[in-house]
């Protein structure tokens, strides 16, 4: 389990380091209006894959349930088979939808200034490649993380990353900085990675048993239909309350805007790397417990994971955001986009931290197979997002966008967790544990944060030692967090620190 965790962490770090290290080149070799476009190319990626998420989540469910058996997993490779014609439908469909309808985006959607439209044109063709070549990967992905190979998978990720940014960097700067070689070079590092997961994951079912699958074999979806339904409604929900922002932002206003608000999506996306990398191990283990009927370890499993993870959440994030202008400054070296977002990245990354908030009790519902929950919660944000959303951006633009989705964040995180805690965890004082475990951590943080950068301030310390003062700061901040709100998390890491060194020095 811990060995799952560390790789998780290490992969995503590995892929948040990777964006933040390589998104600077992008920006020096292609120039901002193009990496605007790599940004809508995010976008876009994440509006169509909800063709296909219902069913890749449904087959991580799949392959983490039962024991490592001869007939179970002949079961998961049908199953697999069965799921991944659907898929390849689904990656055709998206090649075929990007290509006819390049033009009208190219010609009639983005805010297109000194790129070639031909050029944009084509390169929408071959994002709508890409995009199904992922999809596809992302199937294989899902069971080798259900089995819990997460180590192996992570390293493929980390592997397919290395080669793909690294790649693209030396083709638009030793060939030619143009954006269709650079997702020429991408579709090629998506092929090769789907080939190599497709491999691994027959290699490790085919152990002791045969594998077969006829076309009789594709009866077993309905095994899982009702389930994956629910999932492809919550995907749809997840791309409105998501992305709504973004598409609107890339109809109105320039693409050097649009990059410069994807970046600060980016940097905010930082909250989630930890809370992904244990969700994605805690979800393989609250899917046993919970088809072995461990319900009481469930639950403690549950509560322990998503109170220690919230803590750290809070802490991070309210720490990047109170410093998102100097993080941005030292990351990017681009004060244009800078000044683009400065005033909007505070409320960006603040919204984030508490999307990163929901993910431990997102995985918990989908491991008990319960997506109704997940259903409602979700589009009751929907409303909101269609009304005030568009009518913030137009009126207000960039800020309206960061205002509205950090209100939208702060409303939906609390009512998830409030429903969630009182309805399926079994305890009657859940205000409690809100204002305990969400509220006052929060707070206190802020108050620490905002405290921290004053102080700074005093010193009047160049921009690298004001990062690396409000690292020491934030790192000196969980420490106090936990000695008042998880005492026990903080005893038991200093108890493996005092282990390992007394085992060290023998």
């Amino acid at each position: 389990m811990y060995k799952n965790i560390l790789a998780n962490i290490l992969g995503r770090l590995w892929s948040m380091f990777s964006i933040y290290f390589f998104i600077p080149l992008y920006i020096y070799f292609l120039g901002e209006e193009a990496f605007g476009l790599i940004t809508f190319f995010a976008t876009l990626q994440t509006v169509l894959n909800i063709l296909g998420m219902g069913l890749s989540k449904t087959l991580r469910r799949v392959f983490a349930s039962g024991e490592d058996t001869n007939k179970n997993n002949l079961y998961k490779y049908r199953m697999m088979r069965s799921i991944e014609l659907i898929y390849v439908g689904i990656a055709l469909f998206i090649i075929f939808i990007c290509s006819i309808s390049a033009n009208l985006i190219a010609n009639e959607w983005l805010k297109v200034g000194t790129i070639d439209i031909n050029s944009v044109e084509f390169t929408i063709r071959l994002m709508g490649i890409s995009i199904g070549l992922q999809l596809l990967a992302s199937l294989y992905s899902g069971c080798l993380f259900g089995m819990e190979y997460q180590v192996r998978a992570n390293a493929y990720i980390i592997g397919w990353s290395i080669f793909k940014n690294a790649g693209a960097v030396l083709l638009i700067w030793l060939i030619d900085p143009q954006i269709r070689l650079f997702y020429s070079w991408h579709i090629i590092s998506d092929l090769l990675y789907l080939l190599i997961l497709r491999f691994t994951v027959i290699k490790l079912l085919n152990k002791n048993i045969k594998l077969t699958w006829t076309i009789n074999d594709f009866k077993n979806v309905k095994d899982i239909w009702k389930f994956s339904t629910g999932l492809i409604v919550i995907s749809i929900g997840y791309v409105l309350n998501t992305q709504l922002d973004k598409t609107i932002i890339s109809k109105y206003m320039p693409l050097v805007t649009l990059g410069a608000y994807n970046i600060a999506f980016t940097l905010g996306s930082l909250t989630s790397v930890f809370t992904s990398a244990i969700a994605t191990a805690a979800f393989s283990r609250f899917t046993q417990y919970y088809t072995l009927g461990r319900k009481k370890d469930l639950r403690e499993s549950f509560l322990r994971f998503n109170k220690s993870v919230g803590l750290s959440v809070i802490v991070l994030g309210v720490f990047i955001a109170v410093f998102s202008k100097e993080i941005l400054l030292l990351w990017t070296g681009n004060p244009q986009i800078v000044q683009v977002i400065n005033s909007s990245s505070f409320y960006i990354i603040i919204g984030t931290t508490f999307l990163s908030l929901q993910i431990i009790p997102y995985e918990y519902m989908l491991s008990v197979g319960n997506t109704k929950v997940n259903n409602i919660l979700t589009f009751s944000s929907v409303p909101y997002v269609l009304l005030v959303t568009p009518l913030l951006i137009i009126n207000f633009g960039i800020l309206g966008a960061s205002i509205s989705w950090f209100i939208q964040m702060i409303l939906s995180t609390f009512l998830y967790l409030f429903f969630i805690h009182s309805k399926y965890i079994g305890e009657n004082n859940t205000l409690k544990w809100l204002f305990s475990e969400t509220v006052l951590p929060m707070v206190i943080t802020l108050l620490i944060a905002f405290g921290s950068k004053e102080l700074i301030k005093i010193f009047n310390l160049n921009l690298f030692l004001t990062l690396i003062s409000a690292i020491l700061l934030g790192l000196v901040t969980i420490i106090f967090i936990y000695s008042i709100f998880n005492r026990e998390m903080l005893s038991s890491i200093l108890n493996i620190i005092i282990k390992s060194r007394k085992e060290v020095n023998r």
